[in-house]
Formats: C-alpha cells, sequence, structure tokens
C-alpha cells in the first residue's frame, strides 16, 4: 500500500493517538465502513477534518512561536510566570484535537 506523505502523517499521528499500531488502523478501516455518527454527512466530516488539520497547523506555528520564547528566556534568566501552565495547554489542545481526528476518521 502507498500512501502521500499527508496521509502517512495522519495515520502516524493516530497510531500515536489511539495507541494501536498503523497495521492494524488500517486493517480496520478496510474491514469496517467509516461512520460519521448520527446527524453528519459525509460532506460534514471531510469539512470537519479540514477546519481540524487547519487548526492543528495553527497550533504547530504557535508552539515554535513559544519555542523561540524558551530560547530566548533561556538566554536571558528571564521567564513569565505562566509560561509553563501555557506550553502544558498548547500541547493539551493538540492532543485534543488528535483525538477528535481519530474520532472523526473511525
Amino acid at each position: 500500500m502507498y500512501l502521500t506523505d499527508e496521509e502517512r502523517a495522519l495515520l502516524e499521528a493516530r497510531s500515536e493517538v489511539s495507541g494501536e499500531s498503523m497495521a492494524k488502523i488500517l486493517v480496520d478501516c478496510a474491514l469496517h465502513p467509516v461512520s460519521a455518527g448520527e446527524g453528519v454527512d459525509s460532506g460534514g466530516v471531510h469539512e470537519l477534518v479540514a477546519q481540524l488539520r487547519d487548526y492543528r497547523r495553527q497550533l504547530v506555528g504557535v508552539t515554535t512561536n513559544l519555542n523561540q520564547i524558551a530560547h530566548h528566556a533561556n538566554a536571558t534568566s528571564e521567564v513569565p510566570a505562566d509560561f509553563a501552565a501555557v506550553v502544558a495547554e498548547v500541547h493539551q489542545l493538540h492532543d485534543d484535537i488528535n483525538a477528535i481526528l481519530v474520532g472523526v476518521r473511525r
């Protein structure tokens, strides 16, 4: 099976979030039809996935900026008091988005 770089990245993210192997995820997807749940059509699911992917990309940009702030803080020995809490929140949001994507893709 051949995957695009984006497909492989999504599969790896789903594997990491779910704790399942990539092979198991692929087998499950092949043997079980995708269900969007009640009240959500397949077009809505695709739109939701696109929005979540965009949101996740934005979070990656934010975390890059936070990393730059951390480097500056290390150089100047000045760290905002709530910096650790902000970083933890960004990581939690990223994990939440990945979990939503996994749920939509099942």
